[in-house]
């Protein structure tokens, strides 16, 4: 029998861990999909006392629809359109018997969330929005004094052409000069008091629409009488419907999913969108929209910030359309709690003669308590005119979203000279307080011939710069590759960034995918001029290019990343991978199925409250936005060995995760004397040896003492009698180890041996 006097013999040794294990690919991830209904159905608003100049606006899966100054129909045709092609209504009579109904000069408009009114003496005008189209209405409200036929005309303000018809009862369809149909006009009929309802005709002379009611079916009508014909957009291609960008984070306050996203209307422009999530994709709530036909918003990126009230805030991309101005940085900012419809947009300041584009935002934990953002971007100078240059910069700029005041902090611009940066990104959440964010860009020198593009990075705080790593930290020692896309996410001086390589072929490339995806996990504390503790290896390699979306931070493990790639297949979206990583390199993988086998990914977050990631993409479909949580598979419980001994018999657990990687496992002891002397016993072995021969009768060590024993950690019990061990678990460890605790049982007038049962816990990937 092995003595059990060993133990107090036996030093710190190191741990020997099993080697790595391949990734593999659909093990154990989770996935849970969820489709996010009508993202683009947005209610009647305006811009509220911060924007008079917005205007009146709703949208819906094809169109949207603005009110201000008469109503104007906008069909969403995406990229494959040009410019906009807006229909306007103008109401020109009512009419019965060629008697004009009663009317006002101008009508009083009032509207609630799905519909719009324009009042009139002696009818109203009344547009219902609905996900498919907008449905106009007018309302007679009495029987006229003649009875004759019922005229209703409008003028047409658009640049869409029909052809001029006689009177018939079918659609009208309005179409691009020279293309297709775009906008219907539905087949009218009139539903009387009763809901008696009653063909109408509609006649087009190339400037108004004129409908008709004839005078019998006025006669047999009882008032109020509605006529009641249908707008909707006609073409419906894969532009219209695809999500052209999205941005996802958690907050714990509200237990919410933020996702901010874009809608590509026509070639280059797009109209913004923020909704409110339950964790799982559920009970979405439409909290921020932009529709203005003038401005477009693209890029979007999105955080939350500690303080009172926590807030979430969104920066994007901001360009004044028909207007040649230079790009800005807009950002929204709202209580997280906060589920009224706001569309207020503000803008970051920048310098005449820049343009800024392609942000990323960076916030804190809500428990972190500063209400600091940190927006990153892209700056054009030399008046570029929004034109990519040689000589592109990096911009930083702190936002108090409390107070409203900006900082700029992070100055990488040389307008003049060879050093271009492009790409930036930043980690998504830091603990708060004084922990800076790690910033990554790509980065190219001009004036050395060949040069490739690097990942290069620095550290910034919510005072300011803090520092920047001069050498590459990514990255091919040559020139021979280029390393494109970085990506990174971390907190509490662990980061890791990913990004594509692809073969340098002699200078510049613009290309931002590759064959191959990196990884570059590294520490990087305030105190360290550099980063330290370097591990880089592939994370995934095909035979299509694959686009870097996204990174996440598993701050549960402490210790794992999830990244998401977009696998491009012949310009199209080809698939959406999930990658779980730890220091060590790849732990498991997945595919996401789109329906279409098409599917473009934007976002990764954490979610602590569930300890998930949760994912947005898209799939070009009429409900194009979709969400998928990714759970990992729940580790085995731990086997517990023997019943302990002593009084008060303690117990032993875990707390956090046996997971290869993890930092969050602690290894613990409850119910135990307070304030004794405790030693942890680790093994990778078992063996239930009893103690009674030496002294301590009903004890077994559940360890085995021999060869397979680690190491000893003592301490001591807090005023509770708990003991908790912090167990940081080597990326690369998997298998069984074995745990005990022994521990001091203060009594008089000999103190005595209490032990735990015995713990086996099985350490996964």
């Amino acid at each position: 029998m092995r003595s059990p006097h060993r133990f107090a013999l036996l030093s710190l040794v190191a741990l020997v861990v099993s080697a790595a294990a391949p990734a593999q690919d659909d093990v154990g991830l989770q996935l849970s999909q969820a489709l996010l209904e009508d993202a683009f159905v947005a209610p009647i608003h305006d811009g509220g006392d911060t924007r008079p100049d917005y205007g009146v606006w709703a949208t819906g899966r094809s169109y949207k629809v603005s009110f201000h100054g008469g109503m104007r129909f906008h069909p969403v045709l995406g990229a494959a359109a040009s410019r906009g092609w807006p229909l306007g209504w103008r109401t020109v009579e009512v009419s019965f018997g060629g008697e004009t109904v009663d009317t006002k000069r101008a009508p009083d408009f009032v509207h609630d969330d799905w519909r719009a009114e324009y009042r009139y003496g002696g009818f109203t005008e009344v547009y219902d929005v609905r996900p498919e189209g907008v449905e106009q209405t007018f309302v007679i409200h009495e029987r006229p004094r003649r009875i004759g036929d019922l005229v209703v005309r409008g003028a047409i303000v658009s640049d869409l052409v029909a052809d001029p018809r006689q009177p018939r009862h079918a659609p009208l369809a309005f179409r691009i000069p020279n293309g297709s149909d775009v906008v219907s006009y539905g087949e009218v009929t009139a539903v009387d008091a009763r809901g008696a309802r009653f063909p109408m005709l509609t006649a087009f002379d190339g400037e108004s629409v004129t409908l008709r009611l004839g005078a019998d079916a006025v006669a047999r009508a009882a008032f109020p009488l509605t006529v009641d014909p249908l707008l909707a957009t006609v073409l419906l291609n894969s532009s219209t419907a695809i999500v052209d960008g999205a941005s996802v984070v958690h907050s714990r306050v509200g237990s919410r999913l933020i996702v901010v996203y874009t809608r590509e209307t026509t070639a280059g422009a797009f109209d913004i969108y923020g909704r409110v999530f339950d964790t799982d994709f559920q009970n979405g709530v439409l909290v921020f929209a932009d529709a203005d036909e003038f401005t477009s918003y693209s890029n979007p990126s999105v955080t939350v910030v500690g303080g009172s009230p926590v807030r979430w805030v969104a920066a994007f991309e901001a360009e004044i359309l028909g207007n040649p101005t230079p790009f800005r940085i807009a950002y929204h900012v709202q209580d997280v709690n906060d589920l009224v419809l706001d569309s207020t947009v503000s803008f970051l300041p920048q310098n005449t003669g820049t343009s800024r584009r392609r942000p990323s935002a960076g916030g804190s934990d809500e428990d972190g308590g500063s209400p600091i953002a940190f927006i990153v971007c892209e700056e054009e100078g030399n008046n570029a005119m929004n034109a990519n240059t040689p000589s592109t910069g990096i911009r930083g700029v702190l936002l108090n979203t409390s107070t409203g005041v900006t900082t700029e902090t992070l100055n990488l611009v040389n307008p003049a000279g060879s050093i271009d940066r492009e790409s930036p990104d930043l980690n998504q959440k830091t603990a708060g307080g004084a922990e800076p964010w790690v910033v990554v860009w790509q980065e190219q020198d001009g004036s050395a011939p060949g040069d490739d593009w690097d990942v290069r990075a620095a550290l910034c705080s919510t005072t300011g710069f803090v520092g920047l790593d001069g050498s590459e930290i990514l990255g091919e020692t040559g020139i021979a590759k280029h390393n494109v896309r970085p990506k990174v996410d971390g907190r509490l001086g662990r980061y890791m960034v990913t990004y594509s390589t692809l073969a340098n072929s002699g200078g510049p490339s613009s290309a931002m995918s590759s064959l191959t995806l990196r990884a570059h996990q590294f520490d990087w504390s305030v105190s360290s001029p550099s980063p330290t503790g370097r591990a880089e290896f592939l994370v995934r390699s095909a035979a299509v290019q694959l686009k870097n979306a996204d990174l996440s931070f598993d701050a549960g493990t402490d210790g794992h990343w999830v990244n998401i790639t977009d696998a491009l297949s012949a310009g199209f979206g080809g698939g959406l991978f999930v990658d779980r990583m730890n220091k060590q390199g790849m732990a498991e993988s997945a595919a996401i199925a789109p329906a279409l086998q098409v599917a473009t990914p934007y976002g990764i977050t954490y979610d602590s409250e569930n300890e998930r990631q949760a994912i947005v993409y898209s799939e070009p479909d009429e409900q194009p936005l979709r969400g998928v949580v990714m759970t990992l598979p729940a580790p085995p419980f731990p086997t517990f060995l023997g019943s302990g001994c002593g009084t008060p018999t303690a117990t032993i657990g875990t707390v956090g995760h046996a997971l290869a990687g993890s930092r969050d496992l602690f290894i613990r002891m409850t119910g135990g004397p307070a304030m004794s002397p405790v030693g942890l016993f680790i093994s990778r072995g078992s063996l239930s040896t009893p103690l009674d021969s030496i002294g301590f009768p009903g004890c077994n060590l559940e360890v085995d003492g021999g060869p397979p024993y680690l190491l000893t950690v003592p301490g001591t019990t807090d005023g509770s009698g708990t003991r908790a061990v912090p167990f940081s678990v080597p990326p690369a460890m998997t298998g069984l180890l074995f745990f005990q605790f022994a521990y001091i049982i203060p009594s008089m007038p000999t103190p005595t041996l209490g032990m735990t049962n015995g713990m086996q816990v099985m350490f996964t990937l």
